[in-house]
């Protein structure tokens, strides 16, 4: 999810309104631009971020702070709790994440429709294979499981008998955020509640990338997402790694991350927020393509790319992964 962040506080709401604010667009990263900002190359950072390039005078992303550092909840150097934001993922090296088992995953069809609640059917759905919303299967504000079992999750949402199960983590940033609160330890409890349930696939929460905030929030929300993504395989449950990228950098790291790991044998992506406006959304499909090459004479016999949103006109990209 790649989208620009709507939490302000009030005095950058007013600074917002004396100045005047740039097209959201000049505000994408833009690989074909030759000039590197000034301030990145300086960034202790840089080898994992790779700098940002947009259409704006630009210094570094520190001019994407907020100015109030107190009331701030970005990953930011000018936070207070910046240490404790790197400490949380065990800084922003993927390659931290412990490794995890390599599990069996289910056949997926090329389509799978999405049920969010039963509506009004009075027989069960013939959907052989149907995806449910993550952030249906436990409340909100205590984690605790919905579902006990097949049987009452199937009664829930009116399914068939014999129909697989997926869950989706594509949601707004609340639900996702509140994952992430719950901690490690209520997370792996909920995830074998949903393997009882009768799960069989996840694709994991897609952490927002945002493109007005300094870039220390977008690699701590890449390494939450391959934390989440860790611990479904450590649970026993499959899941496909969700990724999100704002630069060729982060594709770049991603790809690394995914041919250094055999565990890894789906991918997610989605193109409905920001990465699904025209002429970014060629420019990410291009960047999974990419990906898919690097990756593919090791994996592609394995591997798995559930894309979101996608339109005809970038369904090139689909060809370099064994199945959709």
């Amino acid at each position: 999810m790649l989208t620009r962040s709507d939490t302000k506080s009030e005095a950058a709401v007013q600074d917002k309104i004396r100045r005047p604010q740039p097209n959201p667009r000049r505000l994408w990263h833009d690989p074909e631009l030759d000039i590197d900002a000034l301030g990145c190359r300086a960034c202790p950072d840089f080898d994992l971020c790779g700098g940002l390039r947009p259409h704006i005078p630009f210094f570094d992303c520190l001019q994407f702070c907020c100015g109030n550092p107190q009331d701030c909840d970005r990953v930011c150097r000018n936070n207070p709790h910046f240490v404790d934001r790197v400490r949380e993922v065990d800084t922003f090296d993927l390659n931290t994440v412990p490794r995890a088992p390599l599990l069996t995953s289910p056949d997926i069809p090329r389509v799978v429709p999405i049920l969010y609640h039963r509506a009004a059917r009075s027989i069960p759905t013939s959907s052989q294979t149907v995806a449910l919303p993550l952030y249906k299967m436990f409340d909100r504000r205590t984690g605790n499981p919905r579902y006990p079992s097949r049987a009452a999750l199937a009664n829930a949402f009116g399914l068939g008998h014999d129909a697989q199960v997926l869950l989706t983590g594509t949601d707004r940033d609340r639900p996702l955020e509140r994952w992430w609160a719950f901690g490690k330890s209520l997370r792996r409890e909920i995830i074998q509640a949903m393997k009882r349930a009768g799960i069989v696939l996840v694709t994991t929460p897609n952490y927002s990338l945002f493109i007005d905030r300094p870039r220390w929030d977008d690699l701590h929300s890449m390494k939450r997402i391959a934390i989440v993504h860790e611990e479904f395989l450590q649970e026993g449950l499959p899941a496909a790694l969700h990724i999100n990228g704002r630069t060729e950098d982060d594709f770049r790291r991603w790809s690394a991350y995914v041919a250094a790991r055999s565990e890894i044998s789906h991918i997610a992506y989605e193109f409905t927020t920001g990465t699904g406006r025209a002429g970014r959304q060629e420019l990410h499909a291009d960047w999974l393509a990419k990906l898919a090459t690097i990756v593919g004479c090791k994996f592609l016999a394995d591997l798995t790319a559930i894309p979101m949103g996608l339109d005809r006109d970038s369904y090139g990209i689909l060809p370099r992964f064994l199945s959709i």
